[in-house]
């Protein structure tokens, strides 16, 4: 892609990379003009001194860009999360990566044109405080529920403007054009009929069958050539985006296997195989956690423990609240966590092997922080409440709440309405919406890196970029 766009625009590409690691691959591809390793001469040694200095630092660039950015930015990162460094650390590491990149922009002698990164990990959040709100800043996220699509977002609010003002524009006038009404709607009754029925969990992955899988000659090969690799490599140690060499050796991945069965038992017990069926139930779908989405976008109910005994408290009488765990984070989760749930008043929890679209067709409503479960919700006509922010939070049939008192109101409202869902010309003007605000082509970790580099891919990629480039005026429409 950069490679692509160097040609068509005569741009100079610059990358910016975490590790030595990341620029030796990135070197090796040729698309770059440059390739920077932020962590360069990193020292994460910190005296209180250093401590000192390192937090007036931060504090003087948090007024100078309007931004209490230090302890957002901490507080959403999983990589930090996972490794646990402590708070002069992670100072220390933080002021390295705004003063190496400071350097770099002085080199080049200004700020670029525009920018492209993610928002999951906090060097790409430091790098667009830095930058500022006068570069445009873009990250790549999957379309949802349209195949082989991506949308261009702006910087971390994920309120993907376009798709909401089309969705304004289509109920406004009332009307979708062809072919796009047709198709929007053909894709609605293919949603509603496929995700019955091809509903698979790969954590049905149990058992015998999967010791055998874990225990291939080959995978161990593979491991112990990762962990032969991360003992020879500084980076893992200053880099808390690659795993540590204790992380990587058998030792620590035994014990994690172990632990993760003994996580996966227990939830096994403990979870129902099918929905209630004595009571009428709403629906809480558990979030991978750490992840941006739950503490970016919904950090004041990150807590999703506390959130679930809430809703549970705030239902009548009559319905339940049925929680369905996120199968990624199964094996991952605490037990402590399943027990505490379990042990709670009004709740039920659901086995992952239950299909998420069948649960919500039978649900009076669903609860979600951000999660695409919520735009199913609305292709069945239930009414969704959300958390956190997300570009549909604006949709028919979708209830935002912000507040724990603001609930309570929003359940009862909700509940007492049978036409509290979406209609399903609200349905089809969603997914028209999202169809219309998004592009062509593949980019995502759904897909492989052949399949993304493909001519034909990488034209309909680049060609989207451009598209972006010209209408924020950075560049002339050809």
């Amino acid at each position: 892609m950069a490679r692509e766009l160097a040609r068509r625009l005569s741009v100079l590409a610059i990358l910016w990379v975490i590790g030595e690691q990341d620029r030796a691959v990135a070197e090796t591809t040729r698309c770059f003009t440059q390739v920077v390793n932020l962590l360069e001469g990193i020292d994460l040694s910190v005296t209180e001194q250093r401590y000192a200095l390192n937090v007036a630092s931060l504090a003087a660039f948090e007024k100078k860009v309007g931004e209490h950015l230090y302890n957002e930015a901490v507080a959403i990162d999983r990589h930090l999360a996972r490794r646990k460094w402590s708070d002069k650390k992670t100072a220390q590491y933080a002021v390295h990566l705004l003063n190496r990149m400071k350097q770099q922009l002085e080199v080049l002698g200004g700020l670029p044109r525009a920018a492209f990164g993610e928002n999951n990990t906090l060097p790409y959040r430091l790098a667009h405080y830095l930058l500022g709100h006068t570069v445009p800043y873009w990250n790549f996220t999957i379309g949802r529920h349209w195949e082989h699509r991506f949308m261009l977002d702006h910087w971390q609010n994920y309120k993907w403007e376009t798709c909401q003002q089309l969705y304004r524009m289509y109920g406004q006038e009332g009307c979708i054009r062809e072919p796009l009404y047709s198709l929007a709607r053909e894709r609605l009754d293919m949603l509603r009929t496929n995700r019955l029925k091809t509903f698979s969990a790969p954590s049905m992955s149990r058992g015998t069958d999967r010791v055998r899988l874990k225990l291939r000659p080959a995978r161990i090969r593979r491991l112990l050539g990762r962990w032969w690799q991360g003992l020879k490599n500084a980076d893992s140690a200053i880099n808390p985006c690659m795993p540590s060499p204790w992380e990587t050796s058998p030792v620590y991945k035994a014990v994690h296997f172990l632990a993760e069965i003994a996580r996966k038992r227990f939830f096994d017990s403990v979870a129902f195989m099918r929905p209630p069926e004595e009571r009428e139930f709403a629906t809480y779908f558990l979030h991978t956690q750490p992840e941006y989405s739950v503490e970016g976008l919904a950090f004041e109910f990150r807590d999703q423990l506390a959130l679930i005994q809430n809703i549970a408290a705030l239902l009548p009488a009559n319905i339940c609240l049925a929680v369905k765990e996120h199968w990624p984070m199964l094996g991952i989760r605490e037990i402590d966590f399943y027990r505490k749930l379990v042990e709670t008043p009004n709740v039920v929890l659901i086995s992952d092997r239950i299909n998420s679209y069948d649960l919500i067709r039978k649900s009076r409503t669903v609860f979600t922080l951000t999660g695409s479960t919520a735009l199913e919700a609305i292709y069945e006509g239930v009414p969704a409440i959300v958390f956190g922010d997300v570009y549909f939070e604006g949709f028919e049939g979708i209830y935002k709440v912000d507040s724990i008192r603001k609930l309570k109101q929003v359940i009862l409202a909700v509940l007492a309405n049978p036409k509290a869902g979406s209609s399903e010309e609200s349905a089809v003007r969603a997914l028209a919406a999202m169809y219309a605000a998004s592009y062509p082509g593949k980019i995502s970790s759904e897909y492989s890196i052949e399949e993304m580099e493909d001519a034909e891919n990488i034209k309909m990629v680049v060609d989207a970029i451009e598209k972006e480039l010209s209408i924020w005026g950075i560049i002339t429409p050809r």
